[in-house]
């Protein structure tokens, strides 16, 4: 994927093809690094009733007309966004909720660890949707918190304070 002058590639650990393990694993994504950019795109394809654009870093280079590319239905960007939305009012971003009680704003998104990569530590993320009051998706919030230990909670209360 390139983005201006920049260039973003996801990588993949392809296993031996006797790893039947190793290929569950890689089925499951857990084999694939994704640069945030990769993830804001999927989002955005949630946002767009399952329409992905190309990315651009600055408005003015979005090409109109271009409607981009489906990779899910309508159908399925919907439940992904209620699935998110559930994630913070009754899930594990449930803290993120209540730091946008009495906003326009509220999230969906998805928690999670990423593995200790280095020293041992695991990062926190967060990824998601920031809703406006009439619940419709506005923008996309990836954060990582580099070793900041299991979780994405603290990475969903930073989301919500960014919002």
């Amino acid at each position: 994927t390139t983005v201006g002058s920049l260039a973003f590639t996801e990588k993949v650990r392809v296993p031996a093809s006797d790893d039947d393990a190793g290929w569950v694993t890689l089925a499951m994504g857990m084999q694939v690094e994704l640069a945030p950019l990769h993830v804001a795109r999927f989002l955005q394809a949630i946002a767009n009733d399952g329409r992905m654009q190309r990315p651009t870093v600055d408005h003015r280079l979005h090409a109109p007309g271009d409607t981009g590319t489906r990779v899910m239905s309508p159908a399925t960007a919907e439940r992904l966004r209620a699935a998110m939305r559930r994630v913070v009012t009754a899930g594990t971003a449930s803290d993120a909720a209540r730091a946008l009680d009495g906003t326009r704003w509220s999230l969906g998104g998805k928690t999670g660890t990423i593995p200790a990569q280095r020293d041992g530590q695991e990062d926190g993320w967060f990824a998601g949707l920031v809703f406006d009051e009439r619940r419709a998706p506005r923008y996309v919030v990836v954060v990582q918190l580099v070793g900041q230990g299991r979780g994405g909670g603290a990475a969903a209360t930073l989301a919500a304070a960014l919002t």
